[in-house]
């Protein structure tokens, strides 16, 4: 009985360890690494409404070694990286994408004391990378400016090479080149870059019959290239025969801007047009001059008075309508 016992047991044990074999690589994504391996590695912009312009630009990639992998996929960080927990970084079931973002944001925090293992450049959108040595890679693209708009793109965890087992539930294959359908695909968030202009006034002659200062009234309207409207008031006041200049700021770049003198100030005229049109304006960062609407005004003979508030107007898309802010004080043009 005793013999018989102990062979059932056997068999038992057998049949456990059996399963183990056949279960457990499933569990660590199946088939080992070769971690001598070169990789490939293909990078291309996925944020389709931003691709035109972005493929107009040369991008520059930069991809940090953080971790080395092991032949059963787990990882071990590398130099400045080492203190950053990569065991909570797998692939398995019960992994989050939040997990590797996370962890890439822990990683791009030290990279200034690290260096890229290597470096590539995006051109029309597009690289590809060959030659690489097995690990985990942080890629950090570089925030650039293209003629009206700014991008900023997040850095990202990439494993090279790269398993899909525990999306698929039936490749435990580890790939080694991340190339066409398997390619990584950057994102990008993007905001419109700022500009500036001037009004320019210029008061030839002064009305020495009134008391009080002179003051002009100019409607700015801003259409951004994304069809979005603002409008501002501006005015300027004058107590002498003078030039005054005055910058209006953050205006979307591409944006055109028509500027009118609504009011003139009493007992004066206005010499030339009323109305300026300023077309695409260019990034602050990029001009070699602010654009200027200037406006030249006289004495006349003719007293007018009137009353102003100046209010802001600018378009709300998510309301489809207009939002007004009023100044808190009310500005007498003429009593």
């Amino acid at each position: 009985m005793k013999k018989k016992f102990c062979k059932l047991s056997a068999i038992f044990i057998g049949l456990i360890m059996m399963f183990t074999v056949v279960v457990l690589p499933n569990v660590e994504a199946a088939l080992p690494v070769d971690v001598n391996k070169k990789c490939s590695l293909e990078i291309s912009i996925s944020s389709h409404s931003y691709a035109k312009d972005l493929s107009k630009n040369d991008v520059q990639v930069d991809l940090y070694k953080v971790a080395s992998i092991s032949q059963g996929g787990n990882y071990t960080g590398l130099d400045v990286f080492k203190d950053i927990d990569w065991s909570t970084v797998k692939y398995d079931a019960t992994q989050s994408a939040k997990t590797w973002k996370q962890r890439a944001s822990e990683a791009s925090k030290v990279i200034k004391d690290a260096t890229p293992a290597y470096t590539a450049t995006l051109k029309g959108g597009y690289v590809k990378l060959t030659n690489l040595q097995t690990g985990l890679y942080l890629v950090v693209v570089n925030d650039m400016n293209s003629q009206y708009y700014s991008y900023k793109f997040t850095p990202y965890l990439v494993s090279l090479p790269n398993n899909y087992y525990y999306t698929t539930k039936k490749d435990d294959t580890w790939y080694y080149d991340l190339v066409g359908s398997k390619a990584i695909g950057i994102k990008a968030d993007r905001e419109l870059r700022m500009s500036s202009i001037q009004i320019t006034k210029k008061l030839t002659s002064q009305n020495t019959t009134l008391t009080t200062n002179a003051t002009f009234v100019y409607q700015v309207d801003i259409e951004t290239i994304e069809n979005q409207k603002e409008t501002r008031f501006i005015t300027l006041n004058f107590d002498e025969v003078k030039e005054k200049t005055i910058r209006i700021a953050d205006i979307p770049a591409g944006s055109k801007v028509t500027v009118t003198e609504v009011y003139t100030g009493a007992g004066y005229e206005i010499v030339g047009d009323s109305k300026k049109v300023l077309e695409s304006l260019v990034a602050d960062e990029d001009s070699q001059g602010i654009a200027s609407a200037t406006f030249e005004n006289k004495a006349s003979s003719e007293i007018h008075g009137g009353y102003g508030i100046v209010n802001n107007y600018k378009y709300s898309k998510e309301d489809q309508d207009y939002t007004v802010k009023q100044s808190k004080e009310n500005k007498t043009v003429q009593e």
